[in-house]
């Protein structure tokens, strides 16, 4: 399921930064989030086959391929869908600390005496 994918460690992070960055290569986002990079592998993989980033290789001089990552315009939705998260986190701030400011004026203008 896309949810419990877009939940994972790490996730929100690599797609925030593709996102600021455009394009990525496998070493630099691995020191940027300080991760494993088998684990990183992973979620690569993962993010690869959910078709939320897409991976390009180059290969220099004979060496291993590089690998550089980008977000796909499904990516580019789902940064839409955090935005959405963050909004409604502070939404829900907003009424937390009406509920307690309702809670305390009552309080207080409840004449009941909390003194011993």
């Amino acid at each position: 399921m896309l949810f419990r994918l877009l939940s994972k460690k790490y996730v929100k992070d690599i797609i925030q930064i593709l996102n600021t960055k455009g394009e990525i290569g496998f070493s630099e986002l691995k020191s940027k989030l300080n991760v494993d990079k088998s684990y990183l592998s992973r979620l690569l993989c993962e993010l690869e086959d959910n078709q939320i980033i897409s991976r390009k290789e180059i290969i220099m001089d004979r060496r291993i391929p590089r690998s550089y990552f980008k977000l796909t315009p499904l990516g580019k939705k789902i940064i839409q869908l955090y935005e959405l998260e963050e909004k409604l986190e502070k939404e829900k701030s907003n009424i937390i600390i009406g509920d307690n400011n309702i809670i305390a004026n009552n309080i207080q203008n409840s004449h009941i005496s909390f003194k011993k």
